[in-house]
């Protein structure tokens, strides 16, 4: 039917809500969680929460007023917790006043959104653990879910730039999804590829020109070389480390041997960080930043895998959800990684 007369009068339009499938069935698991996203790191209050902080009653809301700091975050304890972080796991928050009391970091983590105009890509963060088990135990192939929301106004994009890139990553997930490529296979195709797009972009004109993904065999041909790791090994050097141990552990990361029972789930850590970043820099015209960034955090957590004998599902999300922490939950670090590859650089 015709949508409600507030839509016009609010000036809204119809979003589209696309997020892989299995985000519905990711649930927090709080007290049972080894590594909880409440410690370690100060949480920014958005405004209408500070403002519902500073003048609601009670002896929580007292109680928070007293731990805000001057910039309007948690302070957080000195063995670094959040000081609203019970000692059973639980948020005394979400307990005494429910899930609406939170502020929109603290209700919204691990997803994220990505807005291209009228359609909005979310998902869920490998950083966290839950999310990092779930990523790894979906189906391999891209398969969303859909749903329609009026919302007010949101910046426009290129339309035809945008059809054509989300068909190339729709095409380029597919094929990483596959079951018979390697994993050393399906990553020189994506960088030859991303160089390829990247060309195209600068130097046609993509409104009238198709542009297409195309398989090329690349036997007999190695990604994973002593060379790259230790290029890869030198840009993760440079970063500001969240964990002490960070910088020692990647010093140590060893070269990833092909396992036939483990390749999938790197390509379905590849698939993320396509999914997550590829749309939001190609728009931008940057094709081979976001593709660098997905190539290097795939190798790196598999170099990292080797070299600590992490070769169960298990394992290997506990492994990427650390370095993910690293690179996704900071951005200094992230922008690092993305220049290293950046096609402006």
């Amino acid at each position: 039917g015709a949508p409600p007369m507030e839509a016009f009068e609010k000036n809204t339009h119809p979003v589209i809500y696309r997020t892989p499938k299995y985000t519905e069935r990711f649930r927090c698991i709080a007290s049972d969680c080894r590594d909880s996203c409440c410690i370690g790191w100060e949480i920014c209050i958005d405004e209408e929460t500070l403002e519902k902080y500073k003048h609601t009653a009670g002896a929580l809301f007292s109680d928070i007023r007293k731990s805000l700091s001057e910039d309007g975050s948690f302070c957080l304890t000195e063995s670094g917790r959040c000081p609203h972080l019970l000692k059973n796991g639980l948020c005394r928050i979400i307990c005494e006043a429910g899930e609406d009391a939170l502020c929109d970091v603290c209700r919204e983590h691990p997803r994220f959104y990505n807005l291209y105009g009228d359609v909005c890509e979310w998902g869920i963060s490998l950083a966290c653990e839950s999310a990092a088990s779930l990523i790894l135990k979906s189906a391999s192939a891209p398969s969303y879910t859909e749903e329609v929301r009026e919302e007010e106004g949101a910046e426009a994009v290129d339309g035809a730039l945008f059809s054509l890139l989300f068909a190339e990553r729709e095409d380029i997930l597919k094929y990483v999804a596959e079951e018979k490529t390697s994993l050393e296979e399906k990553m020189l195709c994506l960088e030859k590829w991303a160089q390829a797009l990247q060309d195209f972009i600068e130097n046609r004109d993509f409104c009238k020109e198709k542009f297409s993904f195309c398989r090329k065999e690349r036997k007999n041909k190695a990604f994973f070389t002593e060379q790259r790791l230790a290029r890869y090994k030198e840009i993760l050097s440079s970063l500001e480390p969240l964990s002490p141990a960070f910088p020692k552990r990647c010093a140590a990361m060893q070269m990833p041997k092909p396992r036939t029972d483990t390749e999938l789930l790197f390509s379905k850590i590849l698939c993320y960080f396509i999914y997550r970043y590829f749309l939001t820099y190609a728009l931008e015209g940057d094709v081979t930043a976001p593709i660098g960034l997905a190539l290097l955090a795939t190798t790196a957590i598999a170099a990292l895998c080797e070299a600590e004998g992490a070769h169960t599902r298990a394992a290997i999300a506990k492994t990427a959800k650390d370095f993910s922490k690293e690179i996704e939950y900071s951005e200094e670090n992230r922008d690092v990684v993305l220049d290293a590859f950046s096609a402006f650089a």
